[in-house]
């Protein structure tokens, strides 16, 4: 592995990590649309994630890994600015904003689920590894299952019973099956209605939970 460095995010990672969101999950050609796509997303999980760690390489943020435990209260100012971004499309860029509320009908569907999944008795509700993602020019560097593992341990260490997290057919989900999460569900993709006045249709992957306790391993 290079030289990378990991640490919480700062202020400074949100640009880096906007753009690596936007690369990997915006399937858009057009460069503005890709970075607002992502900041909007990024700006959500952040919203719901007290913990971060922050993969750095040559001063630039190159991935993350964004989670919180039940009962936590979530960073207010990112909630804030997703909402002004979204309020600023949809007042200067009708047409962008209109594409983007398409974008992330799949995020919205899996915190939807994701919110109805913490309502169950289950010890894996305790906590929530959000997002993980690294930036596809630096894959296979072994950076992703470092943010992973350190993650897992800030977790345990805040005293969950366990985590689960949010995946779909658009990821590579048997790498949560190499690191021995159990799937704990899966729900078939869906066609929804696009943006008003759009008259087509959005398809929605496959998404599933996957999910792990640490019971056993204290």
């Amino acid at each position: 592995m290079p030289s990378v460095k990991f640490r919480p995010f700062a202020d400074d990672d949100f640009e880096s990590l906007s753009d690596i969101y936007g690369r990997l999950w915006c399937d858009a050609r057009r460069e503005d649309e890709m970075r607002l796509f992502g900041a909007v997303a990024v700006a959500t999980y952040l919203s719901i994630s007290p913990h971060s760690i922050v993969a750095e390489h040559d001063g630039r943020a190159i991935g993350c890994a964004l989670g919180r435990v039940a009962g936590e209260a979530s960073p207010s100012q990112w909630r804030w600015h997703r909402n002004l971004l979204i309020k600023a499309a949809r007042a200067f860029y009708p047409e962008l904003s209109r594409r983007m509320h398409d974008q992330l009908l799949v995020d919205r569907r899996e915190l939807d689920v994701a919110a109805t999944y913490l309502q169950s008795d289950d010890d894996c509700t305790s906590a929530e590894l959000n997002l993980l993602m690294v930036d596809p020019d630096t894959k296979g560097l072994g950076v992703g299952g470092r943010l992973f593992d350190l993650m897992r341990r800030k977790l345990d260490a805040e005293g969950a019973d366990g985590f689960f997290l949010m995946t779909d057919d658009e990821c590579d989900f048997a790498f949560y099956d190499h690191k021995g999460l159990s799937r704990l569900a899966s729900y078939e993709s869906q066609t929804v209605p696009g943006a008003e006045g759009e008259g087509r249709e959005v398809k929605l992957p496959g998404i599933y939970i996957y999910g792990q306790t640490f019971r056993q391993e204290r």
